[in-house]
């Protein structure tokens, strides 16, 4: 929704645990774009208010969604997990480009 300059998108995100063992989602790290210019970080802890575990094979999917001044914009960032063994590690979150569609009269 267009509402005077703010853009509004939801996402959805698909996380696979392709590793042998367990793995939980600790934290993540957004940093998000607007019209080309770099508007906010995010950091905090899990996502969507849970840390989940994620089991050897199993997929993890949630809806997120980010406001926006610009009709254009673009997310990218990080996930930290912890394995099951203890370790830490970071997931980079691929670029992805948000376009709102626009009608032209």
């Amino acid at each position: 929704d267009s509402l005077e300059g703010h853009y509004s998108f939801a996402y959805t995100v698909s996380i696979e645990n392709l590793s042998d063992e367990p793995v939980r989602l600790l934290e993540r790290h957004w940093m998000i774009s607007s019209g080309g210019s770099h508007l906010a970080e995010v950091v905090g802890p899990g996502v969507m208010g849970e840390q989940p575990l994620i089991e050897v094979g199993e997929v993890f999917e949630y809806t997120g969604s980010t406001i926006i001044q610009h009709p254009v914009g673009a997310m990218e960032g990080t996930y930290t997990f912890r394995a099951h063994s203890g370790m830490y590690f970071e997931v980079p979150i691929p670029k992805f480009d948000l376009h709102y569609p626009l009608i032209v009269h």
